[in-house]
Order: C-alpha cells, then structure tokens, then sequence
C-alpha cells in the first residue's frame, strides 16, 4: 500500500476526534477506522499518538503532516561509478563475482544486474583458473604422457562409459592356468 497523503491523515484524525469522548478513543475506535480507510489498526494508532504528543507539546491544532520525506528511502548507487571500480581491479582479482564485489565495494546483486543488463559483460561462462608459467609446464607434461615415442601421435583412447581412459590407466589382467 501506498503511504497516506496529508490529506487522508487530516480526515482520520478528524474521525477520530468525532469519535473521541474528552480526548479518550472508546475501544475499537482506531480499528473502525482502519477498516473505513482500508489501513492497518497500528498504522492508524501511530497517526494518533503522534497527534496526542503534539498537542500536548501545545501544538496549536496538533501535529498530524507525515514525517516521511518527499523521496524516502536508500538511494540507488551510481552504476558508472561502480563500473569504473570493478575495471580497475585486475584481471585474476575479477574472475569470481563474490571475491570482485568484496574487492570493489559493490554487492553481488549489482554485479548481477550489471551483467544481466548488458553493462558489464563475461568473457566466459565458467571461471578458469590464471594460467601461470608452472601451470602451462604442468598441462604440456601431462599431455606428452598420452604421445606415443615412436610414431609421435596420440595413443588412441578409451570410453568407458562416460569417461574417456588411457590405455595405460586401465588394469591388464593375467590369465593363469589352474
């Protein structure tokens, strides 16, 4: 629901003084009149209450004008500012949302918006690891394992089911006589 206007403040508390005998609510009074105005009971009772304290801080008229402000509540962040952030981290420090939210100052949530609306872009889908010089040796020497010396090409693999295994990585079973 949206926040009553000064107006409609106005008219419940002069429904409420109408129903008020020396200032006191009879019982039921502030539900009566939430149910006209199609609001909640405590919603109301605050409306009162804060009417009730200014008038006897000797308010002339009482005081009944919303306290909220013309634009409440939190403001967006600048998004260009948090683009400009997240470009300034580096590149191995950007690879994970969360660890790039956290370095840059940001949440999550707008690192996610920024994506979806196409002001921030992935590169890929999943987050690889950097490629570092000991990285790189440690792929060639895992590769050179499946090269065969003599012909210089890769040994034929097998599928087992969903995996694909070497030859050399399957056990060689020995039939002995008995």
């Amino acid at each position: 629901m949206t926040n009553l206007t000064d107006c409609q403040r106005c008219c419940i508390i002069d429904e409420l003084l109408k129903l008020s005998i020396d200032g006191d609510l009879p019982h039921g009074a502030k539900i009566a009149v939430a149910r006209d105005f199609k609001r909640c009971p405590s919603a109301i009772g605050k409306i009162w209450t804060h009417y009730c304290i200014s008038v006897t801080a000797e308010v002339e008229g009482g005081e009944w004008q919303s306290r909220i402000k013309e634009n409440p509540g939190t403001k967006r962040k600048d998004r260009s500012k948090c683009i400009v952030r997240l470009q300034e981290l580096p590149i191995e420090d950007r690879s994970v949302e969360r660890r790039a939210a956290r370095l840059g100052g940001v949440s999550r949530h707008i690192i996610c918006s920024l994506v979806a609306g196409g002001k921030l872009e992935r590169k890929a889908a999943r987050i690889r690891p950097t490629l570092t010089p000991k990285n790189k040796l440690d792929r060639v020497e895992h590769v050179l394992i499946f090269i065969n010396d003599d012909t210089l090409e890769f040994e034929p693999l097998t599928m087992v089911g969903r995996w694909v295994v070497h030859p050399s990585a399957v056990p060689a079973f020995q039939l002995t006589g008995t």
